[in-house]
């Protein structure tokens, strides 16, 4: 059985273990929860880049927390913590983040958060991104050039003066996506566009790396599906294919230069953020390593 299905009982024990012992095994980077407002609030934010405070916690124990852009009651574009969460089994597991309006955002800044493993600085040969996600209607769409991200890391690849990042796992016209570009420049943008997302299901879905190829797996919870399934392998073929920084020096707001991880959009060189997700986005998290899904997965 997929280890996303195993008691949040567990979860919860290895997090309370986090805090006596420290940070977590080497090859958890990141990992956000969601647990730390109450139903309904506004995840706290900078108010555009002029102030810093922890919207959510990384509980893996390296201080790679999130903000929000804004907080701000006036903002149509707010992310809030939302009791709708993964039907899994056992334990507890109170709150989702849910974005509403045009434009919300959360990410990374490590400047203003001084991590212990700074996920900005990173150099992956091998990585892992695991989030669970719920799409809405205008989400889940299969309309044409339809992107939406749920997990992102902002830059400027040089494959792209002006346009591409560096990371987006995200669905394309509602299907399963990723793209990257590695550290020789190639970029690799594998669809699996034979399955479609449900609005308002619950999924599990992790992207796989391991130097050699890229994999994504997933499971309709909804659909009552108790292990996560490889709906796609892409085999890599460049001279290197770690994924490394590439900072974009110049963005409309805070931080400079911008190598954000973010959550529930992605980031474009021309307009900044973009491809917002609408819906609900839980327990995601970020691995330096080539995790066995039906084993190690979440």
């Amino acid at each position: 059985m997929n280890r996303f299905l195993k008691s949040f009982v567990g979860l919860l024990a290895a997090q309370a273990m986090l805090l006596v012992a420290g940070p977590a095994q080497a090859d958890t980077i990141a990992w956000w929860r969601f647990e730390d407002g109450v139903n309904g609030q506004i995840i706290p934010g900078s108010q555009n880049g002029t102030v810093w405070q922890i919207g959510v916690q990384d509980v893996s124990g390296n201080g790679n927390h999130l903000v929000a852009r804004t907080d701000s009651s006036d903002s149509a574009s707010v992310s809030r913590y939302d009791a709708s969460v993964p039907p899994v089994v056992g334990g507890t597991n109170l709150f989702s983040m849910k974005n509403t309006g045009d434009s919300p955002s959360l990410y990374t800044w490590s400047a203003m958060s001084n991590p212990t493993l700074s996920i900005e600085d990173m150099e992956f040969s091998q990585w892992t991104v695991e989030v669970f996600f719920r799409p809405n209607a205008e989400t889940a769409s299969t309309d044409a050039n339809n992107h939406r991200t749920m997990v992102g890391w902002d830059g400027q690849h040089p494959i792209d003066e002006d346009g591409r990042s560096v990371l987006y796992v995200k669905l394309l016209s509602g299907s399963p996506m990723v793209e990257y570009g590695d550290a020789a420049g190639s970029w690799y943008a594998p669809r699996a566009g034979d399955y479609v997302v449900q609005a308002d299901h619950w999924y599990y879905y992790a992207v796989r790396n391991d130097g050699q190829s890229l994999q994504l797996w997933i499971a309709d919870l909804n659909a009552g599906e108790t292990q996560a399934t490889m709906i796609l392998e892409s085999q890599l073929t460049s001279t290197d294919t770690r994924m490394i920084p590439w900072p974009k020096a110049t963005t409309n707001d805070p931080p400079r230069p911008r190598k954000s991880w973010s959550v529930g959009r992605g980031f474009w060189g021309f307009i900044n953020e973009t491809d917002f997700f609408m819906g609900n986005i839980d327990e995601v998290r970020v691995s330096d390593a080539a995790l066995d899904i039906t084993t190690e997965g979440l």
